[in-house]
């Protein structure tokens, strides 16, 4: 993807393509693979996109930018990471917990005997809402070894 730029590096537009730019030099002639030089000396550059950022997904979300922005000479598509409501947070939480402690419900089926353990486990799934940070800052226990 390409973007066009004007002298003062403002983008003229984006997204920007070869024929965008056949279109804007109706009386020019270009070669059938135009060089990266060819383009930069039209005020056109090649957009590179970021990697997404690591962000936790339950308490946060993350947007790829409309435009890109110029950084050290590169012009680069990034994101923009965002914390959640507070009750869009605890409703993404409580339904992870639940996921987690189904993954431990057959561990607690009454023709089994729950190790202490995992009633520890499970114990400290179903208090993840009582700690202080909740809902952005959530310590998670550490499941026990399978039964």
């Amino acid at each position: 993807m390409k973007i066009k730029t004007d002298e003062n590096s403002e983008i003229v537009k984006w997204p920007y393509n070869f024929a965008d730019l056949r279109a804007d030099n109706p009386n020019t002639s270009f070669p059938a693979q135009p060089t990266e030089a060819l383009f930069e000396a039209y005020g056109v550059y090649n957009v590179d996109y970021a990697p997404e950022p690591e962000y936790d997904r339950l308490t946060y979300s993350c947007a790829q930018n409309a435009a890109p922005t110029l950084t050290d000479g590169a012009w680069t598509v990034g994101y923009t990471v965002t914390q959640r409501s507070e009750d869009d947070a605890a409703d993404r939480v409580r339904r992870h917990r639940n996921g987690l402690l189904a993954e431990t419900d057959q561990y607690a089926l009454s023709d089994r005997t729950l190790s202490a353990a995992m009633a520890q486990y499970r114990s400290d799934l179903r208090a993840v809402p009582q700690q202080s940070g909740f809902p952005f800052s959530i310590t998670w226990p550490t499941k026990p070894a399978e039964e």
